[in-house]
């Protein structure tokens, strides 16, 4: 069995650790060179955003899972159709993508998390602060 990563990171290593003791082998697909996983698999090297590399890597492997958050969705979703072997979802990534609806997931589970607002732009920050508490901790929706 072969498992592709989407990301070379330290999850990925991870992952691959634990995965070579039960035999399988591992593909990582990353947008840049020398990274943590790469010293442990075969390593391919391009854009999560190019359509046909993509393509290419699900065609090679028979499963594929992915260390972050920072992929398209809609690509995942696209390539994903006509393949069950995308492990989470595409629709799982569209969840965990953006912290404001990893939040309101697991609240809608009943999963507690530390309190959350969403701020937009500086003049919500009074509002965050009265709701979360002080001290609280700002961090960006999507990346970073």
């Amino acid at each position: 069995m072969k498992v592709g990563i989407l990301g070379g990171g330290q999850l990925a290593q991870m992952l691959i650790q634990a995965g070579r003791e039960l035999g399988v082998k591992f593909e990582v697909f990353t947008s840049e060179q020398g990274c943590p996983a790469g010293q442990l698999a075969e390593v391919t090297v391009g854009s999560f955003n190019d359509q046909a590399q993509m393509v290419a890597f699900f065609k090679r492997n028979h499963f594929i899972t992915y260390e972050n958050e920072n992929l398209s969705v809609e690509l995942l979703q696209s390539i994903s159709e006509n393949s069950s072997s995308l492990f989470p979802s595409a629709n799982i990534l569209e969840v965990i993508s953006a912290r404001f609806s990893q939040k309101q997931f697991f609240h809608h589970l009943g999963i507690p998390t530390a309190p959350v607002f969403f701020v937009e732009n500086s003049s919500d920050v009074p509002s965050a602060l009265e709701k979360v508490g002080v001290p609280g901790i700002f961090k960006t929706n999507r990346l970073g």
